[in-house]
């Protein structure tokens, strides 16, 4: 006999694998994607590169480097003094009674203690003060390694200097009385 308070018996579930389901995806996050990986493969590349991948050549860099300057920039001055220069009425000044080879633009020379010519600059900013026209020079890329330096404007003669005296701007010519 069937008992009245139990519902029947339910045939048993057949057996279903599940089926996966394609996943829409749009172009715009698949170009956003790829972006994004694209730009971390650049900053990554440029990290290496500037850390020390991007130049075979470059001597590393380390906390005991130091630069070691191998050229230094010579100034100085040139006093022509009274009886020798000119001045015009706006206050330039220049050589003058033989000694017209004196003028903003004139040539100086600076030689190493052998003699050999090592750097060339030119007189400027000639200013006319005490009686004195005084201009100023600048030889950049004097070459380090002498003791001795000479100094020449125009062709009026050597003057010798200290490397410590050239190197730190205390280069002063005298021509005239």
């Amino acid at each position: 006999m069937t008992q009245p308070d139990q519902p029947p018996a339910l045939p048993a579930a057949p057996s279903v694998e599940p089926t996966p389901v394609p996943v829409a995806v749009s172009g715009r996050k698949v170009a956003v994607v790829f972006g994004a990986v694209i730009a971390g493969v650049l900053v990554i590349a440029g990290a290496v590169w500037a850390f020390g991948g991007g130049d075979s050549t470059a001597a590393p860099v380390t906390a005991t480097s130091t630069f070691v300057p191998t050229a230094f920039e010579l100034r100085g001055t040139l006093s022509l003094n009274d009886g020798v220069t000119s001045v015009t009425s706006s206050g330039e000044c220049a050589g003058y009674r033989g000694y017209d080879d004196i003028y903003e633009g004139s040539q100086v020379t600076v030689y190493d203690a052998a003699g050999k010519a090592v750097g060339l600059g030119r007189l400027y900013n000639a200013q006319y003060s005490a009686g004195s026209c005084v201009f100023e020079f600048t030889v950049g890329n004097v070459p380090l390694g002498d003791e001795i330096y000479q100094v020449e404007v125009s062709h009026r003669g050597k003057v010798s200097y200290k490397v410590e005296d050239a190197k730190s701007g205390r280069v002063s010519l005298s021509l005239g009385r």
